[in-house]
């Protein structure tokens, strides 16, 4: 698989909003380090896993504040 077809293929998934299927696209050894408002944020593969799990559950209530 290309990286053109990988990217194409991660945007067309529920990766976002399913973490077994965004577990399948995330290296166990990845880190992500940014620095954001609130200082510098480091995540290992478990916690990008857990952002992820946070991320839908303010999604949901969002969209389902957005509909009524």
């Amino acid at each position: 698989m290309s990286p053109k077809e990988l990217v194409q293929s991660f945007y067309q998934s529920d990766a976002l909003y399913n973490t077994k299927t965004l577990e399948t696209y995330l290296h166990p050894e990845v880190i992500l380090e940014w620095n954001s408002s609130k200082g510098f944020i480091k995540k290992d593969h478990d916690g990008l896993l857990q952002m992820a799990n946070d991320l839908k559950k303010v999604m949901k209530h969002l969209s389902f504040k957005f509909i009524n």
